[in-house]
């Protein structure tokens, strides 16, 4: 019997799942679990065609693509986004799933990424141990405890929990009056409170979805910086709210200028507000105007 933990999974799994169609297969030698690749042309060596027949080696056959198709429809599935699932269930519906689903997740939802490569090995790596206990490689015992010591990663929650993925922890404007911002943001239903750290000033401060927002009196006036509120060195912070709609008409009330009206995006509808320092402020609602 082989030892489970000297042999190399993601190799074995590698040609479980290899579906190209030239003429070639991956072997396992049964003695050392050493992997081998042979191809018609050049046989195992790279240079010397030799039959298969010849070798004295296990050959490992690809397992069908509906195998591999289920981690992703299961990793679907799993997800908490219904955004993310309504999109990468279509992405897999069809021919051309497996590239669909790879350029769908790449390009909408980067922070998924190593979230479903972490789910699509893993499984992988057991189903390579399936394999050699079906050949009688290793023992039921070898192929229990590897079964145990590594389940399916949980991916029910968002990329952050599951991943190293960096996460925005404070957000912290300097206002030329502290009383008027803070009214602003106030209105937008940021619940702002007072405070102060040791000796330092007195600020607005509140936790936000995770995220500390501060806004602090400035030292000397920051002035405005015109219309161009997406160029560099500009603060362009974000809001998700309940209401659309009141956010905008209370704004309307204080007298706001708005840079945009309500545009429709793909999380729902925004609208981008100037705050009394001139910095533009995105806020938003999902769903609305969908």
């Amino acid at each position: 019997m082989l030892d489970l933990n000297k042999l190399d999974l993601d190799e074995i799994a590698l040609g479980l799942s290899d579906q190209t169609d030239y003429e070639h297969q991956w072997l396992i030698n049964r003695e050392t679990g050493e992997i081998a690749f042979w191809t018609s042309d050049t046989g195992i060596d790279g240079q010397h065609p030799v039959d298969l027949d010849e070798l004295d080696l296990v050959v490992i056959d690809p397992l069908p693509s509906s195998v591999w198709y289920q981690d992703m429809a299961d990793f679907v599935d799993l997800l908490r986004d219904e955004a993310a699932v309504q999109r990468l269930a279509r992405a897999i519906r069809g021919r051309g799933a497996f590239r669909r689903f790879k350029d769908e997740l790449h390009e909408e939802y980067p922070d998924l990424v190593p979230v479903w490569y972490a789910f699509r090995d893993t499984r992988a790596r057991r189903r390579a141990v399936e394999w050699l206990l079906d050949e009688g490689l290793i023992t039921e015992d070898a192929a229990a405890t590897f079964r145990r010591d590594n389940p399916d990663p949980d991916v029910s929650g968002t990329a952050s929990e599951d991943a190293s993925t960096i996460e925005m922890a404070s957000l912290v404007l300097f206002a030329n009056d502290l009383a008027e911002s803070a009214a602003f943001y106030r209105t937008i239903g940021v619940p702002l409170e007072d405070e102060h750290h040791g000796g330092g000033p007195v600020h607005a401060a509140a936790e936000v979805g995770g995220m500390h927002f501060a806004i602090y009196q400035a030292e000397q006036g920051i002035g405005t910086r015109g219309d161009d509120w997406r160029s560099a060195s500009t603060v362009f912070p974000g809001f998700y709210v309940a209401s659309l709609d009141a956010v905008t008409e209370a704004l309307r009330s204080l007298g706001v200028r708005l840079l945009t009206q309500h545009q429709v995006r793909p999380w729902g509808c925004r609208i981008v507000a100037e705050d009394p320092d001139g910095h533009a402020v995105e806020i938003n609602q999902r769903g609305h105007c969908a």
